[in-house]
């Protein structure tokens, strides 16, 4: 399996969940949980890494942890699964944050949104995450063929800080 066929999955996904309604900042409270069953996996397949988005529709949420605001400003991590973790937990702070200022029902956020952390987001969705988070993927092996064939923790990194920032 390549980078590529991991973006189709993805795509299937998005469409198998099209009408499901639940907030992003949910989704990713669910992969948060499901990124503990999955802390073995030193190197996640592309496989692997399908059935992680997958379960996130499924999973039971965590809990928001208000301390979380603290890694904010925190550099990132030399472990790519603890990168991840922080990754996730970041982009649930900002959007808590920007759910309870409304903000993200305004017509501009169609524009992209400035959050308290200084991060900018254009996506709201899970399905619109999940799309342009993994957009990169679909020329790969014209511009890295390794990555193509390679994956792992910072591949799933990846998909969640261009799912929040693409347009």
């Amino acid at each position: 399996m390549t980078a590529i066929d991991l973006r189709e999955l993805i795509l299937q996904l998005i469409q198998a969940y099209k009408n499901c309604q639940t907030p992003l900042s949910v989704y990713l409270r669910s992969l948060l949980s499901v990124a503990q069953s999955y802390r073995a996996i030193a190197v996640p397949s592309y496989l692997q890494i399908a059935g992680f988005f997958k379960a996130g529709f499924s999973e039971s949420p965590v809990d928001y942890q208000p301390e979380w605001v603290d890694l904010i400003h925190q550099t990132p991590v030399e472990s790519p699964f603890e990168e991840v973790e922080r990754i996730l937990k970041v982009q649930i702070v900002d959007l808590v944050q920007l759910e309870a200022s409304g903000s993200i029902l305004l017509p501009e956020s169609y524009f992209g949104l400035q959050s308290l952390s200084g991060r900018r987001w254009y996506n709201f969705d899970i399905g619109s995450y999940l799309e342009r988070g993994t957009a990169f993927l679909e020329n790969i092996e014209i511009y890295d063929e390794e990555y193509a064939q390679s994956s792992g923790w910072s591949t799933v990194g990846e998909i969640l800080e261009r799912g929040q920032a693409v347009e």
